[in-house]
């Protein structure tokens, strides 16, 4: 669709000429960050919607993963410490599909709330009032673009959360490991300016050109900008996962008994919602309005106008098409039984 090959090399080149330490993933001021964000800041103070939007994100992170947990729960203890390769198989594509599922529907209200969050920069950039109502006007008929590119960014995002979890033979494959974090950033850094770009009205194509063009013009901006967003968000991960080494030995008596993997996972979403609350309270909205920021000034420096497209329309089909993958997924959860999915669970090795 779009090439992200130029980056790792801009992005050599750029630290080589600033001076910079090679590792500003990992020691990037995290004041910076903060620094950055300064008219962010401000904005949400003055607009509160923007932390309603925040707050309902969380809420459908924690209900989408409370969904997710509870095929754990519905493989049975003796599937999990089988040894047939076909019983592996199936549970795979089983959990990877129903995971798959649990993302997309996270993905359409993350989706919509966070194209909100962004059109309340743009509607006070042009001299409008920002309300509840005019941030989802904005973001509703672009819904259908932005679900897409959501779902996408969520699944490549819990894949390497999953990924940089401590498990058994962690350091085997380093550089596989190094190759997916590359790749990840890759994709973080060259579609920073897509949502913005989205909620203007341009399709997915053109909206990951004008990303690249964007990460070309300002890319030690936009190094800045996703460095300190990234050294925030692991600082967080870090003092979630120390603490819930620390849950799980204070209270290592819940985890007895049958199906240890379904409980561990469902007392694990505490901790885990408690770090997501922490950034989509209070970090995440602040990088998606100044990386909407960034997008915007990018465009007047360039002689750009922004211009919101498809305005009339409210975005009704692709919440449609929401509501049939709800109704998907709860005949699931309803209907597991007949369906076949639990004899397919409970495949005997």
């Amino acid at each position: 669709m779009f090439d992200l090959k130029f980056i790792s090399s801009d992005v050599r080149l750029y630290l080589d000429k600033n001076g910079a330490e090679d590792n500003i993933w990992k020691d990037e001021n995290i004041s910076e960050f903060t620094n950055r964000g300064a008219y962010a800041i401000s904005l949400i103070f003055q607009e509160k919607e923007i932390i309603l939007f925040s707050m309902l994100q969380w809420i459908a992170i924690a209900v989408a993963y409370y969904i997710w947990v509870q095929m754990l729960g519905w493989i049975p203890s003796e599937v999990w410490e089988s040894d047939s390769k076909i019983n592996d198989f199936l549970l795979n594509v089983a959990f990877l599909i129903w995971s798959f599922l649990c993302v997309a529907l996270a993905a359409y209200p993350i989706s919509v709330l966070t194209g909100a969050m962004g059109a309340a920069h743009f509607l006070r950039q042009q001299g409008c009032s920002s309300t509840i109502a005019a941030c989802l006007k904005l973001a509703l008929p672009n819904s259908k673009k932005l679900w897409m590119f959501h779902t996408v960014d969520g699944w490549l995002t819990v894949d390497i959360i999953l990924e940089r979890l401590p498990k058994k033979g962690y350091f085997a494959d380093t550089a596989t490991r190094v190759l997916k974090e590359a790749i990840y950033y890759a994709w973080k850094v060259g579609t920073i300016g897509m949502p913005a770009a989205l909620l203007t009205g341009k399709g997915l194509k053109e909206a990951g050109n004008e990303s690249i063009l964007l990460v070309k013009a300002k890319l030690w901006d936009v190094i800045k900008l996703r460095g300190g967003y990234s050294a925030v968000c692991w600082l967080v991960g870090v003092i979630t996962y120390v603490g819930a080494i620390m849950f799980f030995i204070r209270y290592n008596s819940l985890f007895e008994g049958e199906n240890t993997i379904f409980t561990f996972y469902l007392w694990m979403g505490v901790p885990i919602l408690m770090a997501v609350g922490v950034i989509k309270l209070f970090i995440r909205p602040i990088f998606v309005i100044a990386s909407c920021k960034l997008y915007s000034d990018y465009l007047i420096e360039n002689g750009k106008t922004i211009e919101f497209r498809d305005l009339p329309s409210k975005g009704e089909s692709t919440f449609v098409a929401f509501l049939v993958l709800c109704v998907f997924l709860f005949a699931i959860f309803l209907y597991k039984e007949k369906l076949g999915l639990m004899n397919i669970l409970r495949v005997a090795s």
